[in-house]
């Protein structure tokens, strides 16, 4: 089994299935080509801008990135009974990661990393940047290459 080199695995779920599934259960959930690709992408972002890229920060506590102060919990894996996002959101089929750069006025250009990126890197599904100011959502394939990643509009619904 695969553990991320460059994610601790409360970067990549909810404080929830951390709490009931454990550290091992996490990553052992998580497909395989999901860890190596979020690490190749962290890896070669950094290269390229010599920027850090964040998901969740929750398990760092409020010291972590200066701007973050651990808020987010939920761009990552997210608990089935999550009320935020869609009812069949891919964060809660563990394929789907909402990114943000360390440094967040820089996401013009992790938006640019991500569309060079494209299928080569298996990317099934990217949200429309401009629906995105701040993060970008990406959604890995599993089972097929892919061609080249879809973009899409993200349908949005007040949680009740």
């Amino acid at each position: 089994m695969y553990k991320c080199k460059y994610f601790e695995i409360h970067e990549l779920v909810s404080p929830e299935l951390y709490e009931v599934l454990g550290e091992e259960k996490c990553w052992q959930l998580l497909p395989e080509v999901v860890k190596l690709q979020l690490d190749q992408i962290r890896e070669e972002f950094y290269i390229t801008y010599g920027l850090g890229i964040l998901i969740n920060n929750w398990g760092f506590g409020g010291d972590f990135g200066g701007d973050f102060g651990g808020d987010y919990k939920y761009s990552g894996v997210r608990p089935i009974n999550c009320k935020i996002g869609a009812a069949n959101s891919r964060h809660k089929q563990w394929v789907a990661f909402d990114l943000k750069p360390s440094d967040l006025e820089s996401i013009e250009e992790l938006h640019g990393f991500i569309k060079t990126l494209g299928a080569s890197w298996n990317i099934s599904r990217v949200e429309e940047f401009e629906h995105t100011p701040t993060w970008c959502h990406v959604e890995f394939a599993l089972e097929s290459f892919v061609d080249k990643p879809y973009y899409f509009k993200p349908h949005r619904r007040e949680n009740v």
